[in-house]
């Protein structure tokens, strides 16, 4: 019985998870096709005090990567003391946390190939 309900809330967080995951990267994906413009003025004027090409890739590349990173990373932490949290007590903690670490995995994955992808969009919008 236990297994059942802990099974249940494992498959609405993963379910969760998803719709965050889609969800984040949707509104990324909306911020990154907004903001060109925005981005072009900006290395315009770091071109003009001086920047070269390389600087301003350096620069737009640790910008987006704080961008689609922070969430990812504060959600695996905030989810997985939670998760380690509910299953401490359970004889199969070690079993689900292995499960959810993959889960974890595979998310950070995707999140890593969308933000390749759109990063080499987002260069070529702004032409750097």
């Amino acid at each position: 019985m236990a297994f059942g309900i802990g099974g249940f809330t494992f498959f609405a967080f993963c379910f969760i998870g998803c719709l965050f995951l889609l969800s984040s990267g949707i509104v990324l994906y909306y911020k990154i096709v907004t903001d060109i413009d925005e981005e072009k003025e900006q290395i315009g004027m770091l071109k003009r005090i001086g920047l070269n090409d390389k600087e301003c890739r350096s620069y737009l590349t640790t910008h987006l990567a704080i961008l689609f990173f922070t969430p990812l990373v504060i959600g695996v932490i905030l989810g997985t003391i939670y998760m380690h949290a509910e299953l401490e007590f359970s004889p199969y903690a070690g079993y689900m946390m292995g499960f959810i670490w993959m889960i974890i995995g595979v998310v950070a994955v995707l999140d890593v190939l969308l933000y390749l992808a759109l990063r080499k969009r987002f260069f070529r919008g702004v032409k750097v």
